[in-house]
């Protein structure tokens, strides 16, 4: 697969995303759809890299920076697309930019919870800290974080 990651993508890409995320919406009711707001947010931030095969986006991870922290916010890859190393290659590339931005530790928030075996093999670990859950139910997400050698 000849996959391209892309910081700062063409406003075309960011429409690709948005049809594919709006149909798993539709059809499963799951996905990042419903944070579209902060895609798009993302996006007008220069925040958002975007993987691409043939012309298309087929996957985005949403990422913000604080002092020497930084943030993946989202990570979505279209259903089609998955279990090919695309989510491991956008997490790789944002890494490397954070590397270079002189940040030490990585914060994850594992939701949904299915992704927190995907982000343990990326090296992340589980944070001393209580399960997030707003609404007094199951937990809701697992903090994780990474410590990069800069």
């Amino acid at each position: 697969m000849n996959l391209i990651i892309e910081h700062n993508p063409p406003i075309q890409r960011l429409r690709q995303l948005e049809v594919w995320l709006k149909q798993e919406y539709e059809k499963i009711g799951e996905g990042f759809y419903c944070n579209w707001n902060i895609i798009e947010d993302a996006y007008n931030k220069n925040q958002l890299l975007c993987a691409t095969f043939n012309d298309s986006a087929i996957g985005l991870l949403v990422w913000r920076k604080w002092e020497n922290f930084g943030f993946i916010e989202i990570l979505s890859i279209n259903p089609k697309d998955r279990k090919q190393k695309i989510g491991a290659s956008l997490t790789i590339e944002c890494e490397s930019y954070f590397m270079t931005e002189k940040v030490t530790i990585v914060h994850v928030d594992c939701h949904p919870l299915s992704s927190h075996l995907f982000w343990k093999k990326q090296g992340y670990t589980d944070c001393n800290c209580e399960k997030y859950n707003p609404n007094g139910n199951s937990a809701f997400s697992i903090k994780l974080h990474k410590k990069l050698n800069v």
